[in-house]
């Protein structure tokens, strides 16, 4: 913020909430800003929100970082949803002589209008929060009282039956 002139008030405020759905950033081709001879125009609330999640994913107040540590080494994506602009942050390899990105090297950002960090997602962590049973968990069962193990009850039918033998032969 201070190259616009203005220094940056108190840290974005970081509200998490898990119930902001991010968009899919890689859905459609974006725009490109920074080709030659274009002209493209952008606002003041959204270059905010850029600068926030820059910020906040890669301190500028590193010492000499390497390359890939730099905001500029990175590439950025925004798509605007009413006041929440969603920022997509990551690494671009070509900056720093690289051909790979390095796993987990991104983020995603709802920013609010008012410049607060309404939800931040690192790479690798999940997207969505964790519910009680995952919906592909499968079936959970037969229910039983305690100390009971369903299709291992002891065998009844001779003087030579054990507790430890089972049903199911083994």
């Amino acid at each position: 913020m201070s190259l616009f002139g203005c220094s940056p008030q108190n840290e974005a405020v970081l509200a998490e909430d898990p119930s902001i759905k991010f968009p899919q950033f890689y859905e459609h081709a974006p725009s490109r800003v920074g080709t030659d001879g274009e002209t493209f125009e952008l606002d003041g609330t959204v270059l905010r929100a850029i600068q926030i999640a820059a910020d906040d994913f890669l301190p500028p107040s590193a010492k000499n970082p390497p390359c890939w540590e730099t905001q500029a080494a990175h590439t950025y994506r925004i798509i605007r949803q009413g006041d929440i602009i969603f920022v997509r942050i990551d690494e671009d390899p070509a900056r720093c002589g690289r051909e790979v990105m390095a796993l987990h090297s991104g983020a995603q950002y709802a920013i609010g209008s008012d410049g607060r960090i309404l939800r931040r997602v690192f790479d690798g962590q999940p997207v969505e929060p964790f519910t009680p049973e995952a919906p592909d968990a499968g079936h959970r069962g037969v229910p039983a009282r305690p100390g009971v193990v369903p299709g291992y009850e002891p065998i009844e039918d001779g003087p030579s039956s054990s507790p430890l033998e089972s049903r199911d032969g083994g």
